[in-house]
């Protein structure tokens, strides 16, 4: 590029020009200052063209062109110099110039892939070819007028003649200064409506870039030009820039779900009953909506640390071994992200408790009502021993320390007295357990034995019975039984410091108490109302009187019909003999558990011997007596 500021130097006569009108060619690049006195070459073409719509006048035109600098330059001479600060505003006169993407590591001058093309304001608008790089106008630098914090960064490309150039250059500061004086505003709506032009001219020059590419690696093909194929060198630098940006998507996107799933399925998953998956799906959904603003993000952050295609041609980018090998990084990279997304696994600490089906029962059952928190249920629960026995296995020895407290959930046992002086394991039957997870099915059982709930060891656990003391009863299974035992001095522990835990447990035990009271009460209350059935049915009749009488009984013992009606069938009388009030059928006397029959004789013989009636009536006075004893009692 050569500056010569006379301008006689150039063009010493018209005639001159006429027989050597391009002398200057040879040279790469001239420039000229015109004078202030007259329009010189294109000046007056370009003054009525871009300025003089705008009332811009002579005088102050001229005086903008002597500020500037005419330069030419000839084919395949730099314009603009990329990866420089570019602290000029060129307006292209004529000619054609081509804009070359810069990359920071390529060689000096070294021109990268053609991104778009400048055209002379005069020259004119050539015709639309797809096959060439898209048109971005006629004004170089143009943004930084507008943006001057643009000045400081370098040029993204290098802008080469194509044909021969001619344009006007202007510093940035000088022209800033001129076009905004008090009385040069014509000047500066100029330069604005130009580049407002210029704007709406390469407002598609997206799309007309992606044909480009097309058309060029079209125009490569059908010409039978040779593509070459990717090198190695170019493919690991594809894999790198294509897989690192995975990387980070996996890494984000998996370490993220992670850790809100958890912390949703440790804080609400209780409270909002979800379960483990649904607080997984949760945690996806804010890994996700994070992810939107992350994946701008770890794509600018690859591009910082330096990441590139290899270089590769639009032609390249379409052959297999590029299209595999960006498949191949995208699926390796985002397979490494989502297991290095895994590592918050090793940090965190399980804070959700997982429970059987018999356990969250038992929970809801007994320790929920009481206010126990599930990790108090399942610290108690791993302290705790799950067992089972067949029927017929002893699973509480008497006559030996008792150390264990057994809950039952399923089945019943039956306890009986232990004997100490006979070393007998089955004594007196002093009643029976039944499991606290049964469906009351086992409570029905006709036995005749006294249930004592589901709590074995419970006198020991409330402090009424030492635990040095030796255990007084045997506990047998009567069928298949499970029940959760703890250690009895530990769970004492244990409810010392979980008070919630304590009320549960001594809830177990309150309620086996009123349980076993209101089935001491029901069977009282029955044995009172038998005894009444069996005197008034000793002589075989019930007058109205006893009819009466024993009604008003019922209603005050509070005994149904379905109890009366048993109590006469155990008596032996039919609902036809009570509604007739003679015994004339077969009378059936049953034990107290209802299932033994014993002797049958007919109504109508009358061959009953004195002395059993004489017995018979002596124990309905016993009875009597007792019951009217208790009667008064009551009263």
């Amino acid at each position: 590029r050569h500056s010569v500021h006379d301008p006689e130097h150039i063009f010493p006569s018209a005639s001159m020009a006429l027989r050597a009108p391009f002398r200057l060619a040879a040279l790469p690049l001239c420039r000229q200052t015109p004078s202030s006195s007259a329009f010189s070459g294109y000046d007056r073409d370009l003054f009525e063209q871009l300025f003089l719509p705008f009332g811009v006048s002579e005088s102050h035109f001229l005086e903008l062109i002597r500020l500037g600098t005419k330069c030419r330059a000839t084919p395949g001479s730099f314009v603009v110099e990329g990866g420089t600060e570019n602290r000029k505003m060129l307006v292209i006169v004529s000619g054609e110039a081509i804009a070359y993407k810069y990359s920071k590591d390529s060689a000096p001058r070294e021109l990268g892939v053609a991104v778009c093309r400048y055209i002379g304001r005069l020259t004119g608008s050539p015709d639309h070819d797809p096959a060439y790089p898209p048109i971005r106008g006629s004004v170089i630098g143009g943004s930084a007028l507008i943006d001057i914090g643009v000045l400081g960064k370098a040029y993204p490309a290098h802008v080469v003649a194509k044909s021969d150039v001619e344009w006007i250059e202007w510093d940035y500061e000088t022209l800033h200064d001129e076009i905004n004086q008090k009385f040069r505003r014509a000047l500066q709506a100029s330069f604005y409506h130009l580049l407002y032009q210029e704007l709406l001219g390469t407002l598609n020059r997206d799309d007309e870039a992606r044909k480009y590419r097309r058309s060029e690696t079209s125009q490569e093909v059908l010409s039978g030009k040779a593509v070459n194929p990717p090198s190695m060198r170019q493919l690991v630098n594809l894999s790198m820039f294509v897989g690192v940006p995975f990387f980070g998507f996996g890494f984000a996107d998996n370490a993220i779900m992670i850790v809100c799933g958890d912390l949703i399925d440790a804080k609400f998953g209780t409270i909002l009953g979800l379960t483990t998956l649904a607080a997984a799906g949760l945690g996806n959904w804010i890994s996700d909506v994070v992810g939107l603003g992350l994946g701008d993000a770890i794509e600018r952050a690859a591009v910082r640390l330096g990441f590139s295609n290899g270089k590769l041609t639009p032609a390249q980018e379409k052959m297999q071994s590029a299209k595999f090998t960006t498949l191949a990084a995208r699926i390796v990279g985002i397979s490494l992200g989502c297991f290095a997304g895994m590592l918050p696994l090793l940090f965190l600490t399980p804070t959700k408790k997982e429970f059987k089906k018999e356990d969250i029962l038992l929970f809801d059952t007994v320790f929920r009502p009481c206010g126990a928190t599930t990790t108090q249920f399942s610290d108690l629960m791993e302290k705790g021993k799950r067992c089972s026995a067949r029927d017929g296995q002893i699973i509480v020895q008497g006559g030996v320390q008792q150390k264990k407290a057994l809950l039952l959930l399923y089945g019943e046992a039956t306890a009986y007295e232990y004997d100490d002086h006979e070393k007998s394991s089955q004594g007196k039957m002093y009643g029976r357990y039944i499991g606290r997870l049964d469906d009351g099915s086992s409570s029905s059982s006709s036995s005749g034995a006294k249930l004592r709930g589901s709590l074995i060891g419970g006198a020991l656990l409330a402090g009424e019975m030492g635990l040095d003391t030796p255990y007084p009863r045997v506990v047998v299974a009567k069928s298949a039984l499970e029940w959760v035992e703890w250690d009895l001095k530990e769970l004492q522990g244990i409810m010392d410091e979980e008070k919630t835990l304590q009320s549960s447990f001594l809830s177990i035990i309150y309620g086996d108490v009123i349980s076993q009271l209101r089935n001491d009460r029901e069977a009282g209350r029955l044995k009172t109302y038998k005894a009444l059935v069996a005197t008034i049915v000793a002589d075989g009749l019930v007058t109205e009187t006893e009819r009466k009488k024993l009604e008003e009984y019922k209603q005050k013992l509070k005994v149904t019909d379905e109890e009366h009606y048993r109590t006469i069938l155990d008596e032996g009388w039919t609902a036809e003999d009570w509604a007739r009030g003679t015994f004339e059928g077969l009378r059936s006397f049953q034990t107290n558990s209802g299932r033994s029959d014993t002797a049958l004789r007919d109504a109508n013989t009358s061959d009953v011997s004195r002395d059993a009636d004489a017995d018979k009536l002596r124990y309905a006075a016993d009875i009597v007596q007792g019951v009217a004893s208790r009667l008064q009692a009551s009263r």
